[in-house]
């Protein structure tokens, strides 16, 4: 949870930085196996993107980005009835469910840009 509140902090500095910081974020945990739930990592990766580290430890302190992942979230659910991870939407009607593979997702896109050429 205290990564997802970081990089909801993150993307309030800017979704440049988002994007980079979530890349850092995968690579600290898939490559170089860091415990992305320590503070301390959370707040040096975001240093070393480029955002605002002491920002953000103030952010993450006072407990509302906590509150804001919670409540998409709670969207999430209510809306796509979204209870699995991974659940990518796709024009905000089109789910894919879990670990599949790459073929799946492209022949998703593909259907959703048949059916806006038909329209």
């Amino acid at each position: 949870m205290k990564a997802l509140e970081a990089a909801k902090g993150v993307e309030a500095q800017g979704e440049d930085l988002f994007i980079r910081y979530h890349f850092a974020i995968l690579e600290a945990l898939f490559v170089d196996n860091l415990d992305i739930s320590d503070l301390q990592i959370l707040l040096d990766l975001a240093a070393s993107v480029g955002a605002d580290r002491d920002r953000l430890s103030e952010e993450l302190k006072a407990g509302y980005l906590r509150q804001a992942i919670r409540a998409e979230h709670d969207q999430a659910v209510k809306q796509f009835r979204i209870h699995s991870v991974p659940t990518v939407v796709f024009g905000g009607r089109r789910l894919v469910v879990g670990a599949v593979p790459r073929e799946v997702y492209k022949r998703t896109i593909d259907d959703l840009l048949a059916e806006a050429r038909e329209t």
